[in-house]
């Protein structure tokens, strides 16, 4: 519309303008014979320092806002998923009851160095490549997928299984420093607080919601039955067993639905990419 348009053409004036301040900077205390002798820095190649400063909403009225905040509802929906269903996981594989704490530590680990380690990181090579930071958001939906599509696969093996909530777990630690880093870098600081809440609520009510309560949910009651071996056992082992789903299949169905998502999560991100260029001042 044009009031988006007007956003984008200020943006453009003021970021050459930053350009050619940028370049005076440079030629400051160098003899004017030596200035022509200089190489001429490529301005696509230059973190431009400039905040559009949009309050939410005004930040809801942008793309960017949309598709940051599908990408980041798998991210955080997949990762609230597997801790509040870790359990059930657990014990529809048959594995031993003490396999659910443990995992879940490691799970707690992940996610948490995936946070240090991806703040760090994106800072870096923002600074000394000029890599937008959303770039990170399609790392993270790709190790979602392939989190998820390894636990589609695990069966028997408690090794992979861990293995394989470890990844998804990098996966949903990677969604939070991003979320705080990329609306500050977008939509500026003047309103980041209420603007990244936004994120910080919606992706926790929406993820939980929508993946791990209604999808794993009636995935798993789907699956809900009396086996055979169950004829001659007492009424009581009779009632808990026609509440417990046993089986790969519990949640097979989910992690294939989630890495189905997660792939939609890229497509996102990179769309992302592309409509948050200017704030980066990148043409990547």
């Amino acid at each position: 519309d044009d009031g988006e348009q007007n956003r984008t053409s200020l943006s453009k004036e003021v970021i050459d303008s930053w350009r050619e301040i940028h370049r005076e900077e440079q030629l400051q205390g160098i003899p004017a014979t030596q200035q022509e002798d200089l190489p001429h820095s490529d301005p696509s190649n230059v973190v431009v320092d400039f905040k559009a400063n949009l309050s939410l909403p005004e930040m809801l009225q942008t793309t960017s806002a949309w598709l940051m905040l599908w990408t980041t509802v798998i991210l955080v929906g997949s990762g609230t998923s597997k801790t509040n269903n870790m359990g059930e996981m657990v014990e529809s594989l048959g594995f031993a009851e003490a396999v659910t704490p443990a995992t879940l530590a490691i799970f707690s680990v992940a996610q948490s160095a995936a946070r240090i380690v991806t703040g760090i990181v994106s800072e870096s090579v923002l600074q000394t490549r000029q890599l937008p930071r959303p770039y990170f958001l399609v790392i993270a939906s790709f190790v979602a997928l392939v989190g998820h599509l390894a636990l589609a696969a695990t069966t028997n093996s408690l090794v992979a299984f861990v293995a394989a909530c470890t990844v998804c777990a990098i996966a949903f630690g990677m969604a939070w420093p991003l979320m705080v880093l990329i609306v500050g870098d977008i939509y500026g600081v003047e309103h980041h607080g209420a603007n990244y809440m936004f994120y910080d609520g919606a992706t926790k009510a929406l993820g939980t919601i929508f993946l791990s309560e209604i999808l794993a949910g009636s995935v798993y009651e789907s699956h809900v039955g009396l086996s055979e071996d169950t004829i001659h056992t007492s009424s009581r082992a009779l009632s808990k067993r026609a509440i417990t789903c046993l089986g790969p299949e519990c949640f097979q169905k989910t992690h294939l639905i989630t890495a189905a998502l997660a792939v939609t999560g890229i497509v996102a991100s990179l769309m992302l990419c592309q409509t948050s260029k200017e704030a980066y001042g990148s043409k990547r």
